[in-house]
């Protein structure tokens, strides 16, 4: 649920933790800590009760908007080094899994950390201009903190977008902006979003939690009851962009889209192994799946009409 789409959550220097290194499960908890409370939605999504975890006041955010420090790796540096300081060999098997994982996540993190202009942050189908608003509508309304936590996260909505903005302006610098074809179809959507800002799904959705919220008053209700108009602001500086970008077909087309989708495999696959011996490990897969299919085929003509008939049952 990172944000930004460029370090787990766009820290500045000023922010590195100071980890426990008391133990390592405490230098494990106070490494989630330091990512959970990143931003808003993150936090939400994670944890009821983060008052367990010793959370008990977060500036309302969705992660820090300081371009300055896009490319610092002290965050990611800092973690490693700690996580290194532990005895491997002292550390029980449920602790290794967790160290392998985590320090394989980090130093590939810190090897392709140059790429961060590459990430889509903002794209028709899974970028945050079509994933923020699904977000905000399944924010979890607990405690009366929740909803007033929820409104004031919705105030920095128009900083938010503005941010990401200039972050797509460093993109079209470097010749790496969205093609036109995309950059119309989220100008698209912001229109649709913004068409009949009163009637806006988000509101009727955040008006039926508020009426189901019983500790608000109704004079408290009204206060809560908007939702900060930002789409407009994405969509004419998307605007403004097109025509700036220099690369169509997709990553294999980018100076390192080689090189950054290497990266997307391993950060989300968890394998080093190279793209060549996935698509045979894939290839391999496949022929088993469809042989052994046949086999069941052979066994049973009619398993495919027994298949739809459970699945899809007459009525």
């Amino acid at each position: 649920l990172a944000l930004s789409g460029c370090s787990p959550d766009n820290k500045k220097p000023d922010d590195v933790y100071e980890y426990s290194l008391d133990s390592f499960d405490s230098f494990i908890n106070d490494l989630f800590t330091s990512e959970v409370v990143g931003n808003s939605i993150t936090l939400n999504y994670t944890l009821a009760h983060p008052e367990n975890f010793g959370i008990t006041s977060v500036e309302p955010s969705f992660g820090s908007t300081d371009l300055e420090h896009l490319d610092d790796d002290s965050q990611t540096i800092e973690a490693i080094n700690a996580l290194k300081s532990f005895d491997y060999n002292k550390l029980d098997d449920d602790q290794k899994l967790t160290y392998d994982i985590l320090l394989d996540n980090l130093e590939t993190t810190l090897e392709y950390s140059e790429l961060y202009l590459y990430d889509k942050t903002l794209s028709p189908t899974i970028g945050l201009n079509c994933q923020l608003p699904i977000l905000l509508a399944e924010y979890s309304f607990r405690t009366k903190q929740d909803v007033y936590d929820y409104v004031a996260l919705l105030k920095t909505t128009d900083d938010y977008f503005t941010f990401l903005l200039e972050l797509e302006k460093m993109k079209s610098e470097k010749g790496l902006f969205m093609t036109d074809d995309l950059a119309e179809q989220i100008i698209e959507q912001c229109d649709i979003f913004t068409e009949n800002p009163e009637q806006n799904y988000l509101i009727e959705i955040f008006n039926d939690k508020i009426d189901d919220f019983k500790d608000f008053s109704d004079t408290e209700r009204e206060k809560l009851k908007h939702v900060v108009p930002a789409y407009d602001i994405l969509a004419d500086g998307i605007e403004e962009l097109m025509g700036t970008g220099q690369y169509e077909g997709g990553l294999c087309n980018y100076p390192d889209g080689d090189a950054y989708y290497r990266y997307l495999v391993r950060s989300g696959v968890g394998t080093d192994r190279s793209i060549d011996e996935i698509e045979k490990l894939i290839d391999r897969y496949m022929k088993l799946s469809f042989y052994e299919m046949g086999v069941i085929l052979r066994e049973n003509p009619n398993i495919l009409d027994e298949v739809d008939d459970a699945a899809f049952p007459l009525t």
